[in-house]
């Protein structure tokens, strides 16, 4: 995928059309992110077979991403919403507000 198609799978966001955002792979799914791959994939897909491995094998190898506006300010590492922690999960009140 290109660097200008890259987009939030939410939002439709973009980095190419506004430098303050940054997208965030759905994270690979395993023993130890279980449950963070299933929040992830209920969060975009809460009426899909979220919680099925296979479906989030799937988002993970899609490359879907999720951009900075749906994570709390918490779930970073730096105040410039560059990386997140490693428990992030996206957050529907940020839904809210943007």
């Amino acid at each position: 995928m290109k660097e200008n198609e890259r987009k939030c799978y939410k939002c439709g966001c973009s980095p190419a059309h506004d430098r303050n955002i940054t997208l965030h792979r759905f994270p690979k799914p395993g023993r130890t992110n279980s449950v963070r791959c299933e929040l992830w994939a209920k969060y975009c897909f809460p009426h899909e077979s979220w919680w099925s491995p296979e479906f989030q094998n799937n988002l993970h190898s899609r490359h879907l991403m999720l951009c900075t506006k749906h994570f709390k300010k918490s779930s970073f590492i730096d105040n410039f919403g560059k990386r997140l922690v490693k428990s992030a999960v996206p957050d529907e009140e940020c839904d809210k507000v943007s």
